[in-house]
């Protein structure tokens, strides 16, 4: 009795088996999908990117679709359009057993936006490249000055050889070092390069120019400036300095008002 309880159990498995695969296979074989489902990855709320711009850039509606024959879908051209988008960081596009179209997009991050003598643009964690937007405008830090020209850049990395030797590389650099330490990353908005070639930096509090000078040494110059911004939390007012000179060799040099 018990062997024959046995086989019966594996008959009902096999079965059930059977019939979930003949399920999902009828279903994968529908006349088209029911729902394209767009999922946006950022840090924040609102960002360069819409769900409803990039569906009608696809020619996809957002609602119950049975006009596709889910055998014409290529989900592989999908990706490939929507990477077109400079706002893009990655995409993946694939049909859901239950007949969804997913869309799933990572939104570039951008960390600087820097000013030409003709143009801007963002670069974001990875260095890449990519314009601006007329419908958002995030807040990040900026870099302008002696930046000098440059055009024709968009889609391409700060890593390129072609930067090698370019300012861009290095504000780039010097704004992630920056990063590195939180209070800096928070109290520096602004990278400037000066006529002599050498850099400035704008702060978020206190109204107060830091002279930075050229990049030689910059882990010290910034790791002391980073402990003056400490000691200045503890002892002093952001605004009681005119100027923060860095240029000295293991030295800081100030001016108060």
């Amino acid at each position: 009795m018990k062997r024959i309880i046995n086989i019966s159990l594996v008959i009902l498995a096999v079965a059930g088996i059977i019939t979930l695969v003949s399920a999902i296979s009828v279903k994968s074989g529908n006349a088209g999908f029911e729902k394209a489902c767009v999922e946006i990855y950022r840090n924040n709320v609102n960002g360069f990117l819409d769900k409803e711009e990039l569906l009608n850039n696809l020619n996809i509606s957002d609602t119950v679709i049975t006009k596709l024959i889910q055998n014409d879908i290529n989900t592989e051209a999908l990706e490939d359009s929507i990477m077109k988008n400079p706002f893009v960081k990655d995409a993946d596009v694939f049909l859901s057993i239950d007949n969804k179209l997913i869309i799933n997009i990572r939104e570039r991050e951008p960390v600087i936006r820097i000013f030409t003598d003709d143009d801007s643009f963002y670069l974001d964690k990875d260095g890449d490249i990519f314009p601006v937007s007329d419908n958002y405008s995030p807040r990040v830090t900026v870099a302008n000055g002696y930046v000098g020209k440059w055009t024709d850049i968009y889609k391409t990395n700060i890593f390129d050889s072609v930067y090698d030797n370019s300012k861009l590389k290095d504000l780039y650099i010097l704004n992630s070092m920056i990063n590195d330490y939180p209070l800096l990353g928070s109290q520096i908005e602004q990278l400037y390069i000066n006529s002599k070639n050498d850099y400035d930096l704008v702060p978020e509090l206190g109204n107060h120019i830091i002279q930075l000078g050229n990049l030689s040494d910059i882990e010290t110059k910034l790791r002391n400036l980073n402990a003056f911004y400490l000691k200045i939390l503890l002892t002093e007012k952001w605004d009681s300095y005119k100027s923060i000179n860095m240029t000295y060799k293991n030295q800081i040099v100030c001016t108060k008002k």
